[in-house]
């Protein structure tokens, strides 16, 4: 490689490091007008599929959310559901509670912050509570939000009942299909780019091989 070319590869090379990273958006979601919901409870748990046919960054997860009374759900973010599902196959977990709003049908969207880092495949957002009351529940909504990167399978809203959950290991519950629209829910991220910082240290390496080869060791 002679000089010139050297310094032009350099010069693009620190264009690209350059890059701002992309801005976080609703990647793949549901929207529309709140037609029912599923109540979780003790006695009832539900999931939600959906699948990406991209690699993306994710920041955050939205689930939407309603009740009469106050409770407190389970998160589980996988890429199983049903008997032998294990640990191995929770991405992402967490709890967090849901207040009173009277069953609105404007509810709040909960967010689960992440740091992930998702392949091509197939995921399922589990929601389950030991709350005995059974008034507080995840909404479905009417139409799922157009993605680039993936979408909402179709049937992909289950639910366990009775006999076939699993109270300390919830995505490992007898799963039903729980048909009509699919729950409310949000993945926010960006596509899989290599971040500035990443970038620039990639380059810094590379430009370092290239430049032993213009410059050879005396």
């Amino acid at each position: 490689m002679t000089r010139r070319a050297f310094c032009i590869l350099s010069l693009l090379l620190v264009l690209f490091a350059a890059i701002p990273a992309r801005a976080d958006s609703v990647l793949i979601g549901t929207t529309g007008v709140a037609t029912s919901g599923l109540a979780v409870s003790s006695g009832q748990f539900t999931a939600q599929q959906w699948f990406l046919t991209t690699g993306v960054n994710v920041s955050a997860i939205n689930v939407l959310l309603t009740g009469n009374g106050v409770g407190t759900f389970s998160f589980f973010l996988t890429n199983s559901i049903g008997p032998g599902t294990t640990s191995a196959n929770v991405l992402a977990s967490g709890t967090f509670a849901v207040p009173n709003n009277g069953f609105s049908l404007t509810p709040a969207f909960f967010s689960i912050p992440t740091t992930l880092s998702l392949g091509i495949g197939t995921y399922y957002i589990v929601l389950s509570s030991t709350n005995t009351a059974v008034n507080l529940g995840w909404l479905q909504l009417a139409t799922t939000l157009p993605s680039s990167v993936g979408g909402v399978a179709v049937g992909g809203a289950f639910f366990g009942h009775s006999s076939g959950l699993n109270p300390s290991f919830p995505p490992a519950s007898i799963w039903s299909g729980g048909g009509g629209n699919p729950y409310g829910f949000e993945i926010v991220g960006n596509t899989s780019v290599p971040e500035p910082a990443t970038a620039l240290l990639l380059c810094t390496g590379l430009l370092g091989i290239l430049r032993r080869r213009v410059y050879p060791p005396s």
